[in-house]
């Protein structure tokens, strides 16, 4: 007996001959002309290829519901060791490479869940669906303050930052929209009637403090969190005629200076400013001499985190120091986040504005890109920010040296969680002399400065002291910068 798929099938190709021949007829109609129906082989041939799709769509759609029947509720991101553990890597690290088709929506960077989710959704390798592909909020979570937030105030005060949404819309639709902007490190929600459990995370400073900014102000609800991690507690500093620029500053104690980890698990990082627009833009690449600069320090003992500015194409770097299958990456804004796919899993990520070049030197806006990730084996977290700077050289942009140091000091608050090794680096367009700089070792560790053009590229760390096991500039390898290193036990 014929399944109802097969029955769909046919019932479609059925539709399919009528449509055909109805878009025949009216192009005849419309020409006023007199024509012949096409022939059964050309038909045949459009219908085939339309059926095929269709074929193929129903053959997926009956192994994803196959397999879901099997999977018990619930979620489990794989661990070492399993099936589908092994599946997962070898489709980050080989399978995206050789059959990008099959990981549709995927890239090289995309995160150990997002690829398990596709193994999951295919029934391969025994996949569960990972914890983090769905999660609705819940209250103490930054999500759930944010959510409450814009369905209380934000859809009223901003309705057009949520489209197509009212003040009806569920908690869910709320989130959705956030999570698609990357806004309070929102996950994508679950289905109103599903429930899925999720690692329980503490932001860095959880005590719940109402966040100052006369922008959004915190709804009447007694019951709605506070947004966590940053706590400013008056004295706003920036750009008056700029008000995103503006920004509280925080208690004078405040500080990211505590680094919890036992020191038994080494972590390296690199920083590399890549002087796109000469070395790749008039030069080529000078023959990967960037890539190679960075696979000599690698063979020494391999980076777990690079950071890169003025990176037009990281592929490009990663594959001219060979290891464009080791490491995934984030990217956005000219700046690059590798991270080595067999050591960490990114848990959450972002890039958010904190200033703008000034008019005389103007190439836009100046983002903190991070990325959060969880190492596989022993789950310690590392909050890893990399940043160019604003300029023109030393200014800080149109806010402000200080106050573009409070607001990468808001984005770290707001995202790192607590026990998280911080390690925040790049080229800041800024020496040590400036307010940016002084701000910044105020509350939060410098480890390291170069000395290219005056002393800008820095790594700064909530871990230092005996927790910083070395730290050195590396040479330009063809850029105006030198890549600089460090290495930490935390």
């Amino acid at each position: 007996m014929a399944s109802a798929s097969q029955f769909a099938i046919h019932a479609v190709i059925a539709l399919l001959v009528v449509r055909a021949v109805a878009e025949n007829s009216e192009k005849c109609l419309e020409k006023f002309e007199s024509c012949q129906l096409p022939s059964g082989r050309v038909m045949k041939k459009k219908i085939l290829k339309e059926t095929s799709l269709l074929q193929h769509s129903l053959v997926k759609m009956q192994s994803v519901q196959a397999h879901q029947q099997k999977v018990e509720a619930g979620c489990h991101t794989a661990t070492d060791g399993e099936p589908c553990f092994e599946g997962t890597m070898w489709a980050m690290q080989t399978g995206i490479s050789s059959n990008p088709e099959w990981y549709d929506g995927l890239t090289a960077s995309s995160t150990f869940e997002e690829f398990q989710k596709v193994l999951h959704a295919g029934g391969h390798s025994g996949c569960a669906m990972p914890c983090e592909a769905c999660h609705t909020a819940k209250p103490g979570e930054l999500c759930h303050a944010g959510v409450t937030w814009a369905k209380q105030a934000g859809i009223n005060s901003n309705p057009d930052w949520y489209d197509g949404l009212n003040s009806d819309s569920s908690f869910e639709e709320f989130q959705q929209v956030l999570h698609a902007g990357e806004h309070s490190e929102c996950p994508m929600p679950c289905a109103e009637d599903e429930t899925m459990p999720i690692e329980s995370a503490t932001p860095a400073n959880p005590e719940p403090v109402a966040r100052v900014d006369p922008a959004q102000p915190v709804p009447s609800d007694p019951s709605m969190p506070s947004l966590p991690g940053w706590h400013p507690i008056s004295n706003f500093v920036g750009n008056p005629s700029k008000p995103w620029c503006t920004v509280g500053k925080p208690d004078p104690t405040w500080v990211l200076k505590q680094c919890d980890g036992a020191g038994d698990l080494q972590v390296k990082i690199l920083s590399y400013n890549l002087f796109w627009w000469n070395l790749f833009g008039r030069r080529g690449g000078n023959g990967g001499s960037a890539g190679k600069l960075i696979r000599r320090n690698f063979d020494e003992d391999a980076y777990d985190f690079m950071a890169l500015q003025e990176a037009d194409d990281v592929r490009r770097v990663l594959r001219d120091a060979g290891l464009d299958r080791e490491y995934g990456f984030l990217a956005g804004s000219g700046m690059g986040l590798a991270y080595r796919k067999s050591q960490w899993r990114v848990v959450s990520k972002g890039l958010q504005a904190v200033t703008e070049d000034r008019p005389e030197q103007y190439y836009g806006l100046r983002n903190v890109q991070w990325g959060r990730a969880v190492h596989r084996k022993t789950g310690r977290g590392v909050f890893f920010a990399n940043h160019h700077g604003g300029l023109p050289l030393h200014t800080g942009g149109i806010c402000g040296g200080e106050a573009t140091a409070y607001k990468m000091l808001e984005v770290i608050a707001e995202n790192a969680h607590s026990g998280d090794a911080i390690i925040f680096t790049g080229d800041f367009n800024a020496g040590v002399h400036t307010s940016e700089i002084k701000t910044l070792d105020k509350h939060i560790h410098r480890i390291f400065t170069g000395t290219a053009i005056g002393g800008i590229d820095h790594i700064y760390s909530n871990c230092g002291g005996s927790k910083v096991a070395s730290a050195r500039k590396l040479g330009t390898g063809g850029s105006d910068h030198d890549a600089i290193e460090a290495v930490f036990n935390i």
